[in-house]
């Protein structure tokens, strides 16, 4: 998307473990339809990153950019495939992901209004693990602070959210 006074990226560098992996660079130079490139001083290029920014904030260049060109030297470099087959491909698949990450975000409201609908059960004298063999008890470790949920729901997920397992 275009944002007034903001340039569109025209080229992605990549450095590091993964970017000695040529289907990797390749995988994404195809997925962003922009080309990826390696700077041949791959290990050094946080130190380069830093040198380029301090003479950016030393004016000894106009901008950061400049100094980027200044101060860089070309690598290797992946062009993407604009294949259209392949671009369908990759689009399919960029659907699929904004499905789950939909999906995810309907997963964890549920979540929430269930904890908080068995935390309001709590406070209310409805059902705890105790009474209940099918909830399990998940908490920050306080007893206060502790939620009582159907064990259904899924430990990993709750855990992901910071809520240790209680009941062992």
């Amino acid at each position: 998307r275009a944002v007034i006074g903001v340039e569109p990226i025209r080229a992605v560098m990549a450095c590091g473990g993964l970017a000695q992996n040529d289907l990797y660079l390749q995988t994404h130079a195809d997925v962003l339809g922009l080309p990826v490139t390696v700077p041949h001083e791959d290990s050094a290029a946080v130190l380069r990153g830093s040198a380029i920014l301090a003479a950016a904030a030393a004016c000894q260049f106009p901008s950061v950019a400049d100094a980027m060109r200044g101060m860089s030297r070309g690598g290797r470099t992946m062009a993407p495939c604009l294949d259209p087959e392949l671009q369908r491909f990759h689009g399919a698949r960029f659907e699929i992901f904004k499905h789950m990450q939909r999906h995810q975000q309907e997963y964890c409201a549920i979540e929430a209004q269930a904890a908080a609908a068995q935390t309001l059960g709590a406070q209310s004298g409805i059902a705890s693990p105790e009474q209940d063999p099918k909830l399990t008890t998940y908490g920050a470790g306080e007893a206060d602070e502790n939620v009582a949920v159907p064990q259904r729901l899924g430990v990993s997920i709750l855990q992901a959210h910071g809520l240790k397992h209680m009941n062992n």
